[in-house]
């Protein structure tokens, strides 16, 4: 059997790529679209579901020469260790900043992290999952570890670099909240309902439900005064609204409790931290 050499086993793995990147794609579109998950949830599935598939074709095609044998679960254990240190991780990141950054839909920002991968992945499994038993001496991996530290320390960097709010971004936040609030101001002089979850379409349901005693949260999206969604370029807002029956409590009683931060030791197993914005 004829082994591959450098550049075509580089060819090889760049049309394997190629086709997990379809399958990737594929398998994001449906996690977005179909089950209206979020697309960084979407993304590390999908990534995940083109590391099977790209495994067992290196194992078959790739590095057919280095394959095989008892040490199939073990490459499989190193190679998804690989790829989450390179792909998954890298991949979620820069999704994430070239979506923030460059406001792009998420199907092409994911495609442009994948490209920005391929090289560092290959080399990794080249070097660490797929080496020769002559290969992967101990000159190499603190080579090869430094590169993969220094490809995630620049993917932490991004995510920091892409938490920084742009100006246009504020000013649609400032546009949703300007908006919010007229809408309140609405809801309040409405003479017929008290209740927030009484202006949503489903208000006996949610009201019922609420007063035996199940608590109730929705989704909640305010439109502008043309009643069209408000974009938010770079950014999302997530805006939740929920209801809970408090039995025997007054008003004083609900309105301290709103004003004073919990006390640490009385904070739910769930609760990180209580505190008063304003």
């Amino acid at each position: 059997m004829r082994t591959p050499c450098g550049l075509r086993r580089w060819l090889i793995f760049n049309t394997v790529g190629l086709v997990g990147v379809a399958v990737q794609l594929t398998a994001l579109a449906a996690g977005t679209e179909l089950l209206h998950l979020d697309y960084r949830v979407a993304t590390a599935l999908a990534v995940e579901a083109a590391v099977l598939h790209n495994f067992a074709w290196h194992e078959c095609w790739t590095w057919r020469d280095r394959g095989g044998g008892r040490r199939r679960w073990m490459r499989l254990m190193q190679f998804n260790a690989v790829s989450g240190a390179v792909s998954i991780t890298a991949n979620v990141v820069l999704t994430a900043l070239y979506v923030t950054l460059l406001g792009i839909h998420y199907l092409f920002a994911n495609m442009a992290a994948i490209a920005s991968c391929s090289l560092v992945s290959f080399l990794a499994n080249d070097r660490l999952v797929f080496r020769a038993r002559t290969d992967g001496s101990a000159a190499e991996r603190p080579v090869l570890r430094a590169a993969l530290v220094l490809g995630l320390a620049v993917g932490g960097a991004a995510v920091l670099h892409a938490a920084e709010l742009k100006e246009e971004t504020v000013a649609a936040w400032q546009r949703y909240v300007e908006a919010t609030e007229r809408r309140m101001a609405r809801e309040i002089g409405d003479g017929g309902r008290f209740l927030v979850l009484d202006f949503h379409d489903d208000a006996e349901r949610m009201r019922r439900e609420a007063l035996a005693g199940q608590p109730i949260t929705w989704r909640a999206e305010t439109r502008d005064d043309e009643g069209e969604s408000i974009e938010v370029p770079k950014g999302r807002i997530h805006h939740w609204l929920g209801a809970i029956l408090i039995p025997n409590a007054d008003v004083d009683h609900v309105v301290d409790g709103l004003q004073h931060a919990i006390p640490p030791h009385e904070l739910q197993n769930d609760v990180l931290e209580s505190r008063v914005l304003w």
